[in-house]
């Protein structure tokens, strides 16, 4: 790519950061990249409370029986599941994938909505387990994402996703990141994130620019400085040419090349 491309590619970096201010400033998406992992010891119970937005209130209820790992929502939050078919108890928490959508209404093979109100504890969902016989669960051997709806520390309900990494099963709950809608009641697209951030596109832009501006100088600095370079006392007798040659090739023994470059010096200043 020549330098004049890359001087427009920094501008329009520059320019459309500007642009991005607005989208960014909307805050459409609320993302939040903190990997945490609950466990406890292994083939024990355990029980830890998640909050999603640091609002001080628990929102989920990540739990192991000391063989299966599940999640709850608390209070009126809720959760994409699939209820088991009664007399079984429980639901299995359905694995989404990337671009599918959570919101209120839902693909029937994503399951339901799931809540504290739901019987024969619909709402306490498996993510995985183990034993004797090997693991198994729906986020077993996998990465996906939980849907969810809480109610935010702002009072209103929000949708979003939870990326759940159980690539290796056993045990425990890992949690990558996750995000919600900013906007009450408006859906989100499992693994949606933010849009770049309009301050890494200005230091983007404005580095590339700096780095031009430096080329650019140096560019002409190189050329003032061969312009103003003292000319050669031979070059005006036509003796430089001469010069050269001995410099680059007059390599004797016995300093003969010195000699000889002497000797011209001599009848140069004698002309």
């Amino acid at each position: 790519m020549t330098m004049f491309r890359w001087k427009i590619l920094a501008m329009m970096l520059a320019a459309g950061s500007f642009s991005a201010l607005g989208s960014f400033a909307q805050g459409t998406i609320i993302y939040i990249s903190q990997p945490t992992v609950f466990s406890g010891i292994s083939g024990v119970p355990w029980a830890h409370d998640f909050d999603l937005d640091s609002d001080g209130v628990p929102d989920y209820r990540f739990t192991n029986d000391g063989a299966i790992s599940y999640v709850s929502p608390l209070g009126s939050n809720r959760q994409t599941a699939h209820p088991a078919t009664p007399p079984d108890m429980g639901s299995s928490l359905t694995p989404l994938l990337a671009g599918e959508t959570v919101g209120a209404s839902l693909d029937p093979l994503l399951g339901v909505w799931v809540d504290q109100s739901n019987p024969n504890m619909g709402w306490n969902s498996m993510i995985s387990g183990c034993l004797n016989v090997g693991c198994f669960g729906p986020f077993a051997y996998r990465t996906a994402y939980m849907g969810f709806d809480f109610l935010a520390g702002d009072g209103e309900r929000h949708f979003g996703w939870l990326r759940i990494d159980d690539t290796i099963p056993g045990g425990h709950v890992f949690v990558t990141d996750w995000a919600w809608a900013a906007t009450p009641g408006e859906s989100i697209m499992a693994g949606a994130v933010p849009e770049p951030s309009a301050l890494a596109l200005l230091v983007g832009g404005g580095v590339l620019l700096v780095w031009f501006r430096r080329k650019r100088n140096a560019r002409a600095n190189k050329i003032t400085a061969a312009n103003s370079r003292p000319a050669s006392p031979f070059g005006s007798r036509g003796l430089r040419r001469r010069a050269l040659v001995v410099e680059s090739h007059g390599r004797y023994p016995g300093g003969a090349a010195v000699a000889q470059f002497d000797r011209w010096a001599n009848s140069v200043r004698l002309l």
